[in-house]
């Protein structure tokens, strides 16, 4: 089976330089187009000049449902996706719909992306993130390589199935330094950092003043505009003001000593007009 390529952002320009690019190694594409008729014409060129079949969804949607659509698109084909092309920023960062989305985020970043099982006896250092529970189970620590380190960084200790692991010691657990008790199992030594909770704040500095000033100031700023502006706001959660977090921003680079270019008028107009740029 041929090898499959995602490509956002579209075919004019750079975009049909990169698609043409993989199509001409072989690669089935998935890809975006604003204008159908012109991609069916390069569908046609690709696949009767190139052993490949090109795939395309149309981008006149929000960027949400554009994610959502590739997301469920690729999850349709039933195969694994081998290169992926953030052309355009297509995937913003942050930007984590579920889990399959997450994913194509992490593998868009460069990330090698794999389920627990396939990790278990590939990693040598584990640390959990996800908010859920039971992640790392039985299975995974029987699979697990000798020396292998736990930690996790998500949702208190339960990401890590803790009782199954202290089973699987049968007793035979030790702490080998400060904030680390290593696990034998059937001969091989799993270690795990801070009991399983989170680590940031069971091993080291959790979150420091520096860090913890900004979501503070953010608070008592959020509070100030509640009490000035009760009479205006309806019962209902509300976002921090842009404002507050701009204000925010600026008093904290200011007391690290750094500054940044103020935009000129000309520069001003272009990012909030409409007329510029294709």
């Amino acid at each position: 089976m041929s090898k499959l390529a995602v490509i956002t952002g579209g075919t004019k320009g750079i975009g049909r330089a990169i698609v043409e690019k993989f199509a001409a190694e072989r690669f089935d594409i998935v890809t975006c187009a604003r204008n159908r008729n012109e991609l069916e014409s390069l569908k046609k060129y690709l696949e009767s000049t190139f052993t490949m079949k090109l795939f395309f969804l149309p981008i006149d949607m929000s960027v949400r449902t554009q994610v959502t659509a590739f997301i469920e698109f690729i999850h349709g084909l039933g195969r694994p996706v081998d290169v992926l092309v953030n052309n355009a920023g297509f995937f913003a960062p942050g930007q984590v719909l579920d889990e399959k989305s997450g994913a194509l985020e992490a593998m868009m970043d460069g990330y090698q992306v794999m389920t627990v099982g396939q990790a278990a006896s590939w990693g040598d250092l584990f640390v959990t993130a996800t908010g859920n529970i039971n992640v790392f189970r039985r299975e995974h620590f029987e699979a697990m390589k000798d020396g292998a380190v736990m930690a996790n960084s998500g949702h208190f200790d339960a990401e890590l199935d803790l009782p199954a692991l202290r089973a699987m010691a049968e007793g035979h657990e030790r702490d080998v330094r400060p904030n680390v008790v290593e696990y034998e199992i059937g001969g091989k030594r799993l270690n795990l950092i801070a009991e399983g909770r989170l680590v940031n704040l069971g091993a080291a500095e959790g979150h420091p003043a520096a860090v913890m000033d900004m979501s503070f100031a953010n608070q008592a700023l959020s509070a100030e505009f509640v009490a000035k502006h009760y009479a205006e706001l309806a019962p209902q959660v509300y976002v921090v003001p842009e404002a507050i977090d701009a204000e925010v921003a600026r008093l904290k680079l200011a007391s690290m000593g750094i500054t940044l270019d103020p935009m000129t008028s000309q520069q001003l107009e272009y990012v909030t007009s409409w007329k510029h740029g294709t």
